[in-house]
């Protein structure tokens, strides 16, 4: 981050500050968090999403003159490919203003709009993040595309799920490979089948054991990964990350890089049948329609069905040489890329 002086906002109520994020600040945070959505997050979450983030931490806080936390606005910065090259985009979370001073300024240039417009001066350029992306609600959206110039990443259909079929591949030999379950860390194997297929991507985040490792090792979550593995040697050929939610009866298919073909099927299948000799009916994930397994998983027996969070997939570009329209439609993305599994 460029070096970013606060800045000072006079009011009636006095002077309010807006400035990055300090060590320190994560109690306020934390109570702001609990008092807008009505739920705790403990400090270890917090860490893990913010402090612990590999590629940075990128939040921009409005304090009022007694102190208080009046606004935040945060995202999770990762590295990408776009076009062959390596860049930086961010995620965008835990938007959110104290109720107290929502109404201090008004409109267009109110508390939370300006901590924002720091937000973007400070990370939003081709030094920090060229593309910053989102997945809110269609209110939360509405106001951004509003006030914040959001744009709409127009995929439908990127919701799938599939019934779990009753282990029909036990015991049959297959020579597309093997179907292994693994633990994290997970080993450089696994960025050697990254370097091999990021190509197959326009635009998407970098599947490196950096970022899969700090991903998946959320402090509240329990994920499962599966590798495919070359039936000679050791070549990991593709994997499938998944959190199992027995309550449910289903489980969620959070990230993949699958190989097209029987290859594919073969992954897929040996996930299926471990999830179903557990109980799963149900399996879900999301793939934007430009993701190279798209049509592998629809083929398969995914089908597209109405996205049950109601999130909008949401992005706005900070590159003159991105345009947001080339941005939207090649901009792929898992579960892995939101922050809510």
């Amino acid at each position: 981050m460029m070096e970013f002086k606060p800045i000072s906002i006079a009011s009636s109520e006095g002077s309010f500050v807006v400035r990055p994020y300090q060590e320190g600040d994560e109690k306020a945070i934390l109570d702001l968090f609990r008092e807008v959505f009505g739920q705790e997050r403990t400090q270890t979450h917090w860490k893990w999403k913010f402090r612990d983030n590999p590629f940075g931490t990128q939040i921009m806080l409005c304090f009022a003159p007694n102190g208080d936390l009046a606004a935040q606005y945060a995202g999770i910065p990762v590295k990408a490919v776009l076009k062959r090259q390596e860049v930086k985009v961010t995620q965008l979370v835990d938007s959110m203003s104290k109720p107290a001073y929502r109404g201090v300024l008004g409109g267009r240039k109110g508390i939370f709009t300006r901590t924002v417009q720091a937000f973007f001066d400070a990370f939003g350029h081709p030094g920090a993040s060229v593309f910053l992306y989102g997945f809110p609600g269609i209110r939360h959206f509405r106001l951004g595309e509003i006030l914040l110039r959001y744009g709409h990443m127009k995929f439908d259909n990127f919701f799938l799920s599939k019934k779990c079929s009753s282990r029909r591949w036990r015991g049959h030999p297959n020579f597309h490979g093997t179907v292994t379950l693994c633990s994290f860390p997970l080993n450089p194997r696994i960025d050697e089948l990254w370097r091999a297929r990021c190509n197959d991507f326009s635009f998407f985040v970098c599947r490196t054991t950096i970022f899969l490792n700090w991903r998946f090792s959320h402090p509240e979550r329990v994920y499962s990964v599966w590798t495919l593995t070359s039936l000679f040697g050791d070549k990991t050929k593709g994997y499938a990350i998944i959190c199992f939610l027995p309550e449910e009866g289903k489980a969620r298919l959070i990230d993949m890089v699958i190989p097209q073909g029987r290859s594919g099927h073969t992954l897929l299948a040996g996930v299926e049948d471990a999830l179903s000799g557990l109980g799963c009916e149900t399996l879900e994930t999301w793939a934007a329609p430009n993701h190279p397994a798209y049509s592998l998983l629809l083929d398969y027996g995914f089908r597209p069905g109405p996205e049950t969070l109601g999130v909008i997939p949401t992005g706005r570009s900070f590159w003159d040489r991105l345009d947001f329209e080339w941005a939207a439609s090649h901009f792929s993305y898992t579960m892995a890329e939101c922050d809510l599994f």
